[in-house]
């Protein structure tokens, strides 16, 4: 264990310890984590506005969390010393075909990471570079604005959600045996290199109030010109054979980092008393329970698995919770939160638990 690493340990227990924080609180891995690259993919479907905002107001917890190791008083893990936050959106087109708020049809915005600004928050500046990186020593206030004003994104995006395929495209290689709609390849060496750096742990968080639709052959789902993206997601979950299978993405995730240092967040259509870090039985029941069956209402459109305030609705997330189950089975940490929580604190707090050494 190098010097720097001790130094940083005793240098928190000096801190912590000065404030009667008892030994059995500290919770310092052996061979913590000194690199952090994080992925955010966000939803910017039309419904997303209060789930984009709850989910903003939660990142300068995590933030703050991951760099001084929790929140509050005890030290939950050795502080991460440099952490690189990218954001992409769920919007990878609509296969080429003309859909509503799908305005780049081909490819949506490609799983590329985002630049612009949400000039609406203030302080917010128009343009930001492709990710924001804090140093230990470094203010964390502009750290946080920029992610901040990047994670907050328009609510009028293509309706047609791939984040599944977004996050993949976003962190392979052009080299990559991974190929992706219209015979692309991966950006983490072409619009997004640098990004991602050899020996750093990897954190995915997905926040989204729709299942993942990643398809192959998306445009099967296209009947007319101008079909409606609401009922598309009631024809991805009807139609599972049609879409690719979630081991693509586990297999793509271990490409990137080794299970121990890969950690993966859903927050989405998950009824809340199934919220946490599921262990195999948790999940099991978490698929079987009714509301996370796949039904069609009057209305054409998925029965959702859960709803918050007068109109906010979920649909099940089955294909994210599946990956979430096998990223989990090959050794990584996961935590599900649900979008219908009034507060994302409490997902905040089980990312970070995440963390913790076992």
């Amino acid at each position: 264990m190098g010097l720097v690493h001790w130094a940083r340990i005793a240098l928190s227990v000096l801190l912590f310890g000065a404030t009667g924080c008892a030994d059995h609180h500290l919770r310092i891995p052996e061979d913590g984590i000194t690199d952090l690259d994080v992925l955010l993919v966000v939803d910017d479907s039309g419904g997303m506005r209060d789930e984009q905002a709850l989910f903003v107001d939660a990142l300068p917890g995590l933030l703050r969390g991951l760099s001084r190791g929790g929140i509050g008083p005890e030290l939950r893990f050795a502080p991460i010393s440099s952490i690189r936050v990218g954001v992409v959106s769920s919007d990878m087109g609509s296969g080429g075909n003309p859909v509503v708020a799908c305005s780049e049809p081909t490819r949506g915005e490609d799983g590329v990471l985002r630049t612009e600004g949400d000039t609406t928050r203030r302080g917010c500046e128009e343009s930001y570079p492709s990710w924001a990186q804090y140093q230990a020593g470094d203010s964390l206030d502009g750290f946080i604005d920029h992610v901040s004003c990047v994670a907050s994104i328009e609510e009028y995006g293509c309706g047609y959600e791939q984040p599944l395929e977004a996050t993949l495209k976003a962190l392979t290689t052009r080299d990559s045996t991974f190929e992706f709609f219209p015979s692309d390849t991966g950006h983490a060496d072409g619009a997004n290199a640098g990004f991602l750096r050899r020996d750093a742990a990897k954190l995915i968080i997905i926040l989204s109030d729709e299942d993942d639709c990643s398809s192959d052959e998306p445009e099967r789902f296209f009947f007319t010109s101008s079909s409606d993206a609401a009922a598309l997601n009631a024809r991805c979950a009807q139609n599972p054979e049609r879409m690719r299978d979630v081991t693509r993405y586990v297999e793509g995730l271990r490409d990137v980092a080794p299970a121990d240092q890969l950690f993966f967040a859903v927050i989405a259509g998950i009824p809340t008393e199934h919220t946490g870090e599921p262990n195999a039985a948790d999940l099991e029941r978490l698929l079987r329970d009714p509301r996370m069956e796949i039904r069609v209402g009057m209305d054409d459109l998925l029965v959702p698995s859960c709803q918050h305030g007068a109109s906010g609705k979920a649909s099940p997330p089955v294909r994210l919770v599946k990956t979430a189950e096998q990223i989990q089975q090959i050794g990584a940490r996961v935590h599900l939160g649900s979008v219908c929580q009034g507060s994302y604190d409490s997902v905040v707090d089980g990312i970070l638990a995440l963390f913790e050494y076992r």
